[in-house]
């Protein structure tokens, strides 16, 4: 498993919703991607990776970050979806 950082981040903006959406590719061999949107624009994608090392696979949602301002935040989750096809903004 690798973390992934992106090359130009896009600041997640303060008192407003904000959409992610989040394309996973189960593999534990070098077949799998992961690809995220932010409010419909690709901001990762890294293909060919490993991205489960076993067959138990556990879905969450959460946020972490190494720089965030103002400190301490609240960071909210609604509507999460779990989707064979991609939904989009207009969801």
């Amino acid at each position: 498993m690798a973390n992934f950082d992106q090359a130009n981040p896009i600041p997640v903006p303060l008192g407003r919703w904000v959409h992610f959406e989040i394309f996973f590719r189960k593999a534990s061999d070098t077949t799998g991607r992961i690809t995220i949107w932010q409010d419909g624009v690709q901001i990762l994608d890294h293909a060919n990776v490993a991205t489960a090392p076993t067959d138990l696979l556990q879905w969450d949602a959460g946020g972490g970050s190494n720089d965030i301002s103002p400190a301490p935040a609240a960071v909210y989750f609604d509507d999460a979806t779990i989707s064979l096809a991609r939904v989009g903004i207009d969801g």
